[in-house]
């Protein structure tokens, strides 16, 4: 999946945050990691699951990836560090890495996948109206949509269906929606909004 996951520290259970590009996965990971988590990958999330029939339900487990985040320069200077520090990724574009320590190398039981839905100054969506008077809003999403999303945000896309195992991912995917909860995370756009939405997804996560 194209997502982050993080521990929740002191626990057996992880949390995933997903979203397209540029939507702000890896600046919230930076600023919930050592406030209550503790960062397990960034960008790439491989999900692992216990053999499942039909609408059964199944343990989704999470691994830890490589030690690094993959930041754009305004989130890493919004985030505390020096860009000096850093390596790009691609010489043709911005973006840096930087080194991950003290990152939880156990595997995690899946509690939450949280869709990120960053809402623009000025922007108007009508499952987003909420953001209109508040910061951030946390709800569930259906499990139809929540299945779209996950289709949507796979890392391989229409890999798949060549290979033939598009009836394979659907099933695994489905038997995910059906064994974690899948929330969708509307919140304002801004750097001056990051504590607010960290705190309410941590508050939300632990539960």
């Amino acid at each position: 999946m194209h997502a982050n996951a993080l521990s929740l520290t002191g626990t057996n259970k992880a949390i995933a945050l997903l979203a397209p590009s540029r939507t702000g996965k890896t600046t919230l990971t930076v600023a919930l990691a050592g406030n209550g988590f503790e960062m397990m990958t960034d960008d790439m999330l491989a999900l692992h699951q216990s053999s499942a029939t039909g609408n059964a339900q199944c343990t989704v487990e999470v691994y830890p990836g490589w030690p690094e985040v993959r930041l754009w320069p305004d989130s890493l200077k919004a985030s505390g560090f020096n860009l000096k520090n850093t390596d790009k990724v691609h010489e043709q574009f911005s973006k840096v890495k930087l080194a991950v320590e003290g990152r939880d190398s156990a595997k995690k039981r899946l509690e939450t996948i949280y869709f990120l839905n960053r809402v623009e100054p000025g922007e108007k969506k009508s499952d987003s109206e909420v953001i209109k008077d508040s910061v951030c809003e946390i709800k569930p999403m259906s499990k139809s949509v929540a299945l779209v999303q996950l289709l949507q945000n796979s890392m391989l896309g229409s890999a798949f269906q060549k290979i033939g195992l598009e009836e394979e991912r659907f099933q695994a995917l489905s038997n995910v929606v059906n064994s974690v909860q899948m929330k969708q995370v509307n919140f304002r756009s801004g750097f001056d909004h990051l504590d607010t939405v960290c705190e309410m997804i941590k508050q939300d996560a632990k539960g």
